[in-house]
Formats: C-alpha cells, structure tokens, sequence
C-alpha cells in the first residue's frame, strides 16, 4: 500500500516566546500544572471595519511571542527580550530542562507558514503589577493553567498550553 505524504509549506515566519508560569508555593517540588498560574495576553488585534467597533480595537489572547532581533544572541534570548517587553516581567528560571514547545500553523491574515517556539519560564519574583506594552497589548491576567486553555483564542495555543502542562506534571515525577 503506498501512503501519499502531505507536504506543507516552508516556514517563513518565527516566533518565539515564553510560557509564563507562577506559584504561590516556593517551593519548585510543587510545580505541577494545577498549583501554578499561567500569564495570558489580551492582544490589540486589528481594528475592525464596522463602524459600531471603530473605536474598540478587536482583542485575541495568545502568549507573549514575538520575533528575533539582531541583538539577540539566541532563540531563547528573543523569547526573554520579548516578555519583558510585552509584560514587564522577567523569569527566574527556564523549566523543563529548557526544552522547547513549537506550533506550527498559516498566518491567516498573508497565507505565509509561521513557527512558534516556547519555553516554560517561571516568573521572577513574587510581582503582582505587570506593565503591558500598550501599543500591543490591552491587558494581561494571571489565571490557573486549566482557565488559560478554555480563555486561548486560537486552538495552536491551548494546544502548547497543554504541552506545558504535561511537561511539568512529567517533571515532578522525576
């Protein structure tokens, strides 16, 4: 039996990002995915044409990404720059043994082939206030893992949501 194999497109757009995760516990033997919270961004998504919303930027809610710059000297260090851009907000530690989450979809708004690539980062410090990038972003809200993947917009990001999940459930039988 012959199997045909879809191929997809190149990628042609990356992006990189942080899972940003905080516990009320200090301790990091109690980092499964039902005792942290998850920071999730109410995006400015492009204003919408009719009229009634003119004035009412539409809002999507994904997590903090954004692209590489030449400054930055890694994949990670773009995820890291872009958080505290977006937030901020900084991380204390990159979880997982810094192993890394992709999603890969069709930008819907230029047909191109994108890459999103995050790591789970625990949040420095004990910080209530985040400071958004306002020209980006409308709000920012830290909420349990489970709300995190009902409140994502897009499937892609429920989906990583639950990758991170399990990846620190997976970490603390070890």
């Amino acid at each position: 039996m012959h199997m045909t194999q879809v191929t997809r497109p190149p990628v042609t757009e990356r992006s990189y990002g942080i899972v940003l995760v905080r516990s009320p516990s200090i301790k990091r033997s109690s980092l499964k995915s039902k005792d942290v919270e998850v920071l999730l961004v109410h995006q400015l998504g492009p204003r919408l044409p009719s009229a009634s919303q003119i004035h009412s930027p539409s809002t999507f809610i994904p997590l903090p990404k954004g692209h590489k710059e030449p400054a930055d000297a890694t994949d990670l260090a773009a995820a890291l720059r872009e958080l505290r851009e977006e937030t901020g907000l900084s991380v204390s530690t990159i979880l997982c043994g810094e192993k890394a989450i992709k999603e890969r979809y069709t930008n819907p708004r230029n047909g191109q082939e994108k890459e999103n690539t995050f790591w789970i980062g625990l949040a420095e410090g004990d910080r209530e206030g985040v400071q958004v990038q306002v020209e980006e972003i409308e709000r920012a809200e830290w909420v349990q893992m489970e709300e995190a993947v009902s409140k994502a917009t897009y499937e892609e990001t429920k989906l990583v949501l639950r990758e991170a999940a399990r990846m620190l459930d997976e970490e603390q039988k070890h």
